[in-house]
């Protein structure tokens, strides 16, 4: 009989148990056609499939007419490949262009963003909005580009906002011309200041008045600054001089209100004391009053707010956030000289233009601008947005607190966290946090006003200001739009042609994939059949694109017919539907369950009827072993074998095998049988002839696989090019120490094929030596007489029984052993029994040494909490010892024997007792008659009116009564090492109580010369000190050990230093961060002991001790949602006398371990609300930005540089 390929694991199994084996062999030796049934039994087609689109039926590999997950139900889609929802080629088409399409109607259109360039595309806006303007811009004669590059493009650019095809106009031409860097955010209200200079300039050469003056008509005014003497009450004579103005700057630090701000512009200036103003017709110095006068206001008058303004302290520019209200309809009438500007002072809000953001180079603009209709719009570049509540329902834009979104969403923000209506700290023109106004409440929001944080630029129309006609697209920029929709609408016409052609070849593959599948199922009793791959059915039905080639070698055998082997990839089909797949696949030849190759089913009858026998012999075998184990059963007993063994391969059920051999655990060190005195791994079964040999030759056949394996890895390692021949795959479990038996039995031995399974007959190979070396390469060798079969092997090593060598110095080389134990030549180990014997003496004097030890000092040795009596005398022992001195007396009478290694838990011995008390002093003092100790006493601490140590598992020392010192001292005095003449012997204390009332200096004893206090003297103290204390209950407040030796201060405090070092540098670590109020911090952590229910509101965080404030703060933005620049945070400061106190951590560039936060520790942050939550831009500026110089728009076209030519 032929050796069996490979183990059971990997060898597939025949067929179900119902499949007549002896019907298929007798078809296969007379040459008769295999039965039909059995064909279906050995394919897996016997069993009738349910409804093709049944839900219940997800699709099963073990029935070949199961055709279920195929294709989706009708009407469902899958998440990718033919049947998703949107087809993947649709993906390559790109964006749909009909998305661009303008919308019908009268709403505004954006501009895109190209980078960093909505502060310009806010300033268009609102220029392109105002309707004077665009007419002037149209009116303008048309200059060809290469004269007038910047006219042209915003000529362009104002036609395609008004009339253009797509919802967002590009930008990109105009800002070419402008020679402007879209990747720097640059300041609005300066860009908007020199775009109208420069087209100012531009316009100049126009012959229509109206064209050029088009910017000075709508946005300058007049203005002077008069001086006036207080005492001729003159003024200057270049007080009648009038300057120009096309924007006010008004200021809106500290300011409520824009009438405020203006009030303060225009306010009287006292030049007094050394500012005073020389006079022309007094001739000398005198005081006077300067003034700046609005003479004349422009029909669009320009407001700049100063957000922008140069901190001297950071020097460089930042944003001040402090919020100032604004009406919608502005009278100008306080502010302009009387008589001036009569009738024209009456104004409307016409647009807004905000910065959002707490960076003065980085955030975002946004525009709010009202059309010629009274509707308002919010521009954000590509998005225009109706605003239905107009300016004062945004609230969101303007970063007031009243705003609930800053809070939507915050993590912790719930009870803790900062209301919506608290006072926010803003920057003063110092940099200093100053305490904003607090927002009204919602119900007296005004609707004619609007507070905002975030305004930047407001422009202000007059109310009886005539805009003029509706701006019309001049006939000369009509073909170019029309250029621009016939362009988009051929895009948007070839992408529907291709999106109609893809959608309509992936509907006619469903189509057809679908009527195939439905047309491919097969009843069991189906005489006629086709077999196809089941993998490559799937991939057919799944394949978004072309589907792959229709081939059998999925479930061929060598001999081109089909593989019996392969019938979990096999599926039935239809005739017709086999016949619709070869038709679209080039016609392949079909492949039928009557083309079973009858070769290959004959090979696999073989391996199957072997294992079937094996499985036969395992459960024989089992029976016995089970029955040996329970005694229910007493055959013949020839052989010992380890118990252990035996019961770990009955729970494995005796399909897998042990690496260590059945009786390696029953040899001793001397190479004889261990004595069964040595414990549970000394135990052993004896057991019949017919099971050793069953089992010997298990073991056998496992060593042989595993040297197999190993040459096969060792070859492939070596020659990793080369293709390694194929081994037999491992037995299960044999990672785990564990090997698996070939055909759920017994399978042929190597070299020794043809051979009935063994145990059948009584000891065949009784002569051979069952010795196997392995070496230190892992390969076994067998001895001289060793028989064939283990023969250039390899094994794993020994599990838990396996003994280990007697010598660890010889690492070369080690024994592993199946050896063959009979009964009655089996006779224990005569020096194992004498080492076992006087080991038991020893252990029983030893046992009996603890025992009278942990007698003596019963409670010592327990643990018992000791009270301290004021007065008493102690001792202090080092913890660490008693520690071990206790866990040592633990293990007393539990002592394992030199032959059981392991067996039971062993403590060592505590070291010597008087060694550990020297250690305990310092090393300044190590040589001085009088030592000191390197550590501080125990604390103590008053409970129930017993004075007892506040926390001895935390402590250096352990008090002990002198009653116990002296048992100490007995058993453990003479264990200092020879040669040590330290002079520090004892650790004697004394318990000092520090009474309430003021009472005279406390008596100071003298341990070292033994003068102890006299227990009455002690007892008229507190007497006393009752007395003083008016009868109360608790006369003592705290109380301390004084010790002899006295306590090394330097050495306890570089002690303490090294430890906070140690402890404040770890890494990775969780401190706790809870988000409460300011206000709150007064009672939220009171030192007690909190439930986890009270911890519930705190997150941890992971950090270091290297971690920077600045890093704390990233973590706390990822963890609660606060901004770095809003996070305060505050560490808690206990005192042993007086309240909590908070420390804030307000250093950023400073380290947790600088401000000895350590691992655990629980934090409180604070939001101030300062910056929005949303703006985080200004955490992650470009490298160097902070020290780079501030060009703004130099080297542009608005600074008078000639534009390169836009193509």
């Amino acid at each position: 009989m032929p050796r069996a390929a490979g183990s059971a694991a990997k060898r597939q199994k025949l067929a179900p148990a119902d499949l007549d084996l002896h019907s298929l062999h007798s078809s296969l030796q007379d040459g008769s056609p295999l039965p039909k049934i059995q064909v279906q039994l050995l394919l897996n087609a016997s069993q009738a499939c349910s409804e093709l689109y049944d839900k219940q039926c997800k699709g099963r590999k073990d029935n070949a007419n199961c055709l279920h997950g195929l294709v989706p139900q009708p009407g469902s889609n899958r998440r990718k490949g033919l049947w998703q929802k949107e087809p993947e080629a649709l993906q390559h088409l790109g964006a749909d262009p009909s998305e661009k399409n303008r919308q019908e109607g009268s709403q505004p259109v954006g501009l895109n963003n190209l980078g960093a360039t909505c502060y310009a595309n806010s300033a268009l806006q609102s220029l392109f909005m105002n309707s004077a303007f665009r007419n002037g811009i149209y009116a303008a004669e048309e200059p060809s580009t290469s004269q007038d590059s910047i006219l042209s493009h915003i000529r362009i650019l104002f036609a395609q906002l008004q009339a253009g095809p797509f919802t967002s106009v590009d930008p990109t031409p105009f800002v070419k011309a402008l020679n402007l860097n879209h990747a720097v955010q640059q300041d609005c209200q300066e860009f908007m200041k020199l775009l109208l200079s420069t087209l100012e300039q531009r316009l100049q050469p126009s012959a229509v008045p109206a064209v050029r003056n088009l910017v000075p008509d709508l946005f300058r005014g007049q203005l002077s600054y008069t001086t006036t003497c207080q005492v001729c009450h003159r003024q200057s004579e270049g007080s009648a001089r009038r300057s120009h103005f096309y924007e006010l700057d008004v200021q809106v630090q500290s300011m409520e209100s824009l009438e405020h701000s203006l009030g303060t512009l225009l306010g009287v200036e006292r030049m007094e004391g050394q500012n005073q103003y020389e006079c022309g017709f007094c001739c000398r110095k005198v005081d006077a009053e300067r003034q700046m006068q609005l003479r004349s206001l422009p029909p669009y008058l320009c407001i700049s707010l100063q957000r922008f303004v140069f901190d001297l302290k950071k020097m460089t520019k930042v944003k001040a956030n402090d919020k100032i209200s604004f009406p919608l309809e502005l009278d100008m009438q306080p502010q302009l000289d009387a008589g001036d500007a009569a009738g024209r002072h009456q104004y409307e809000l016409q647009a807004i233009l905000i910065h959002r953001g707490s960076n003065a180079s980085s955030g975002h603009y946004v525009s709010h601008i009202k059309d010629e209709a009274g509707a308002w719009w919010r521009f954000d570049d590509e998005t225009v947005t109706p605003m239905e509540d107009g300016p004062v329902g945004e609230t969101a834009d303007h970063g007031t607190p009243s705003s609930t979104s800053a809070h939507k969403g915050r993590k912790g923000a719930g009870k803790g966290a900062a209301d919506a209506g608290n006072p926010v700290e803003v920057l003063n023109s110092d940099g200093e946090a100053t305490p904003a106004q607090e927002s009204p409440p919602a119900a007296a929001v005004q609707t004619n006003r609007i507070t905002s944080a975030n305004a930047y630029l407001l422009i202000y129309r007059q109310a009886s200001w005539q805009p003029g006609p509706t701006p019309v697209v001049p006939d000369s920029l009509q073909p170019q739009l029309e250029a621009e929709r016939t362009s988009h609408a051929e895009a948007c016409n070839q992408y529907t042609a291709a999106h109609h052609d893809i959608t309509s070849r992936v509907e006619s593959r469903q189509q057809h994939t679908r009527q195939v599948v439905e047309a491919a199922p097969l009843s069991p009793d189906a005489e006629d059949d086709r077999l196809v791959s089941g993998s490559w059915l799937q991939q057919w039905a799944d394949n978004a694109l072309e589907p792959p080639s229709l081939t059998h070698e999925a479930i061929s055998c060598p001999h081109g017919q089909l593989d019996p082997s392969k019938k979990l990839e096999c599926k039935r089909i239809s005739p017709v539907a086999w016949d619709m797949l070869a038709a679209q696949h080039g016609n392949p030849p079909a492949l039928t369950s009557d083309q079973l190759c009858r070769e290959c089913l004959e090979q696999q009858l073989e391996s199957a009827t072997e294992g079937r026998r094996g499985d036969e012999l395992r459960v024989q075998m089992l029976e016995t072993a089970i029955g040996l184990l329970d005694g229910s059963s007493s055959p013949a007993a020839d052989f010992l074998i380890s118990k252990s063994w035996l019961l770990g391969w009955r729970k494995r059920a005796g399909r897998s095998l042990s690496v260590a051999s059945p009786t390696e655990a029953l040899i001793c060190p001397h190479d004889n049988l261990l004595p069964e005195a040595a414990g549970a791994r000394a135990r052993r079964v004896a057991i019949p002839a017919r099971l050793w040999q069953y089992f010997r030759q298990l073991w056998l056949q496992q060593q042989a696989e595993q040297g197999e394996q190993k040459q096969a890895k060792a070859a492939q390692q070596c020659a990793p090019e080369a293709k390694p021949a194929e081994a037999d795959a491992t037995p299960a479990g044999a990672a785990d120490g564990v090997g698996e038996a070939h055909g759920n039995g017994i399978p042929s031995v190597a070299g020794n094929a043809g051979s009935t399974p063994p145990g059948i007959t009584a000891r065949e190979q009784e002569g051979a030596d069952d010795v196997i070396m392995l070496d230190h390469e892992g390969s076994l060798h067998a001895t001289p007489a060793a028989n064939e079969h283990a023969t250039d092997e390899s094994s794993s090593a020994a599990d838990s029984h396996a003994q280990p060598s007697g010598n660890t110095d010889v690492e070369h080389a080690r024994t592993v052993e199946l050896r063959e134990i009979t009964c009655d030549s089996a006779e224990e180990c005569a020096a194992c029994l004498v080492e076992f014997s006087s080991h038991a003496e020893a252990g029983q004097e030893l046992r009996q040494h603890l025992e009278s030890e942990k007698t003596a000092m019963s409670q010592l040795a327990a643990g018992t909490v000791l009270q301290l009596e004021p007065g008493a005398q102690y001792n202090l022992v080092p913890r660490t010892w008693l520690q071990q001195w206790r866990a040592f007396l633990g293990t007393a009478g539990k002592r394992a024997t030199p032959l059981s290694p392991g067996s039971a838990a062993e403590a060592p011995a505590p070291g010597p007792l008087m060694q550990a008390i020297a250690n305990s002093c310092c090393q300044c003092h190590h040589s001085c008659e009088q030592p000191r100790l390197n550590h501080r006493p125990p604390a103590v601490t008053k409970r129930r009116g017993r004075w007892i140590l506040a926390d001895p598992g935390q402590e250096t020392f352990e008090a002990i009564s002198s009653a116990d010192w002296l048992k100490l001292l007995h058993f453990h005095a003479a264990d200092l090492p020879e040669g040590s003449s330290h002079p520090c012997r004892e650790i004697k204390a004394v318990l000092q109580v520090c009474s309430a009332p003021t009472l005279p200096a406390p008596k100071m004893y003298d341990l070292a010369a033994g003068t102890l206090p006299d227990e009455n003297v002690i007892g008229d103290d507190l007497q006393a000190v009752q007395k003083a204390a008016g009868g109360r209950a608790s006369i003592a407040d705290s109380a301390e050990l004084l010790t002899d030796p006295l306590v090394c201060l330097e050495a306890v405090r570089e002690r303490e230093e090294h430890v906070k070092k140690c402890k404040l540098a770890y890494v990775d670590e969780e401190v706790l961060v809870e988000l409460v109020n300011e206000s709150q911090l007064g009672d939220a952590l009171t030192g007690e002991r909190k439930s986890k229910r009270a911890r519930k509101g705190r997150t941890p965080v992971t950090v270091s001790g290297s971690s920077t404030i600045s890093d704390l703060k990233m973590h706390i933005l990822e963890a609660l949602s606060v901004h770095p620049r809003n996070a305060r945070i505050f560490k808690p400061i206990r005192h042993p006398s007086k309240p909590l106190d908070w420390f804030p951590l307000d250093q950023d560039d400073r380290t947790l371990a600088e401000y000895e936060v350590y691992a655990g520790e629980e934090l409180k942050v604070v939001d101030t609300e300062q910056f929005d939550a949303d703006d985080l831009g200004s955490l992650f500026g470009s490298p160097g930005s902070s020290s780079r110089h501030e060009t703004g728009f130099m080297g542009t076209a608005l600074m008078g540089i000639q534009p390169e030519i836009a193509l």
